[in-house]
C-alpha cells in the first residue's frame, strides 16, 4: 500500500534477471507487481491484468522501453517510470510516452518508493 493508501498494480520491466526479481521482491511488500523480461511479455501482462504504473528499463533487448510505455498509456492509461543506465537525451519523448519520472541506474530503494508514492498522488488526483 502506498502512502496514498491506494494498492498500486505494477508492472517491472527489466531484461536483467537479478535485477528484476529483486525488485519484484522488494516491492511485493508493499503493492500488486509483477515482472517481466521484455516487450512481449509486459504486454502479455498488461493484457491480463492493466498495470496502473509500469516501472521499465529504457534498453529493452530489441525493443524500447519508451514504445512499450506510449503502447500501455495508450491502451491501459498507465503512467511510468524510466530506469535506465543510459543519459536521458530526450526528457521531453519520455514525457510524451507517459512516463512521469525517469531515473539513471543504479537506484535506491528509498528513491523508487518514493517516486511510487509521488506517481501514485497523481494517479488518484
Amino acid at each position: 500500500m502506498s502512502s496514498t493508501g491506494q494498492l498500486f498494480r505494477i508492472l517491472v520491466v527489466e531484461d536483467h534477471d537479478d535485477t528484476r526479481h529483486m525488485m519484484v521482491r522488494l516491492l511485493s511488500r508493499n503493492y500488486d507487481v509483477v515482472g517481466a523480461d521484455s516487450y512481449d511479455t509486459a504486454l502479455q501482462h498488461a493484457a491480463q491484468t492493466p498495470p496502473d504504473l509500469v516501472i521499465s528499463d529504457i534498453s529493452l533487448q530489441g525493443r524500447s522501453g519508451v514504445d512499450l510505455m506510449r503502447e500501455l498509456s495508450l491502451n491501459y492509461g498507465a503512467r511510468g517510470i524510466a530506469v535506465t543506465g543510459h543519459r536521458i537525451e530526450d526528457p521531453a519523448e519520455l514525457r510524451g510516452a507517459g512516463f512521469i519520472k525517469h531515473f539513471l541506474k543504479p537506484i535506491s530503494f528509498d528513491q523508487l518508493i518514493g517516486a511510487i508514492d509521488q506517481v501514485g498522488a497523481q494517479i488518484a488526483a
